[in-house]
């Protein structure tokens, strides 16, 4: 026993001297499917441009849910008013004959302290002869059970005017949400730009205001704040993509001014090469006209015959030769061809330096 003892001490002190701390390094999950399960699972992964789409798609939808539940809390408002109503004409009633019970009470409590025996003799008599009566149908009820019944009507008339308040006021706000929400459809109608955000914050306070019961639309006073704020913040929201929206217009309002400015100009060069393209064809024909003239003479003056007298007796025609009148027409056909073209004003230059240089060997034949 006694070495037992001491190798206890022994151990124990080991144990105070040197502490040793056991660290678990194993690791806490084998797999990431694991993990995922162990902190709330996993589901399906949706963009949120789908959701966007999707929100969109339902927005008038929830519109129309909305006015339809404006339209019920209307009629319960209407059902509430009405039993309301009814309250207050039984409590009217039982106020009167509560009045008309005092009254008789007092001259019979008067009656009953001057002479009680004889009251009593007479109650007695009273209940002996009408013993049968006591089974009737309409009962005189007692004075505490007609307060216990007015202090019910009127917790009955607090509770209703309460439940009256808080659907006046959830249908108040119903009214305004539905307001903002066809302002913000038809700025974004205006605009092409759905707003996703609003859509969804009013789906999930119309399935928080299905679920509620009409007891519970006092809280829904409380999240108004909230409710404005997020209001606010989609107005901003919307205001901002319309100084966008305000800002490519005026971009493509530049764009289409330039585009107009480009076709004028294109226009205006157009018709300087047609003018253009008019002077070279006059031009090209007043050099045919002076190489006819010019070989009409050469030939006149190589067959002995003056200019004078070809006018005289020919004025009417000019005699080419075949060679002559080929040239001619190659040389017109070109003009045509190159004033077909796209480069007009290319064109224009070449027909007048080309008749520069028919003028010019011309002039010299005439010279020698």
């Amino acid at each position: 026993m006694a070495e037992t003892l001491q190798s206890s001490a022994v151990t124990e002190t080991k144990k105070v001297i040197n502490p040793r701390v056991e660290i678990d390094t194993s690791p806490p999950f084998e797999s990431v499917k694991e993990a995922v399960d162990r902190f709330g699972g996993s589901g399906p992964w949706i963009p949120h441009y789908l959701l966007r789409v999707a929100a969109a798609g339902n927005h008038e939808r929830d519109l129309e849910k909305l006015e339809e539940q404006a339209v019920q809390l209307e009629r319960d408002l209407i059902m509430k008013e009405q039993q309301t109503l009814n309250v207050l004409k039984e409590l009217e009633a039982a106020k009167k004959f509560v009045e008309g019970l005092k009254v008789n009470l007092v001259p019979e409590s008067s009656s009953f302290m001057a002479s009680p025996e004889l009251k009593l003799e007479s109650h007695m008599t009273f209940r002996d002869e009408n013993s049968t009566e006591g089974l009737s149908l309409c009962p005189v009820l007692s004075p505490g059970l007609m307060f216990m019944e007015l202090n019910q009507a009127k917790l009955n008339l607090n509770k209703t005017s309460g439940d009256l308040a808080a659907i006046q006021a959830s249908v108040e706000s119903l009214n305004k949400r539905m307001r903002r929400d066809k302002l913000l459809l038809e700025r974004g109608s205006n605009m092409q730009i759905p707003n996703s955000e609003g859509v969804l914050s009013l789906e999930q306070n119309h399935h928080v205001s299905r679920r509620k019961p009409n007891v519970d639309q006092k809280i829904e006073m409380r999240d108004a704040p909230n409710i404005s704020m997020s209001m606010c913040k989609e107005l901003k929201q919307v205001n901002f993509e319309a100084e966008q929206f305000k800002k490519m217009t005026e971009a493509s309002r530049y764009e289409v001014i330039k585009a107009m400015t480009e076709i004028e100009r294109t226009k205006n060069s157009i018709r300087m090469a047609e003018m253009r393209l008019s002077a070279a064809k006059k031009m090209e024909e007043a050099a045919k006209a002076v190489e006819a003239i010019a070989l009409a003479e050469r030939n006149a003056f190589l067959n002995g015959e003056k200019s004078s007298d070809v006018f005289l007796h020919k004025p009417n025609g000019i005699t080419l030769s075949v060679e002559e009148y080929r040239a001619l027409t190659l040389k017109a056909q070109q003009a045509e061809d190159l004033c077909k073209t796209k480069f007009i004003d290319s064109n224009a230059v070449r027909l007048t330096s080309e008749a520069h240089q028919l003028e010019e060997p011309i002039l010299e034949n005439l010279r020698k």
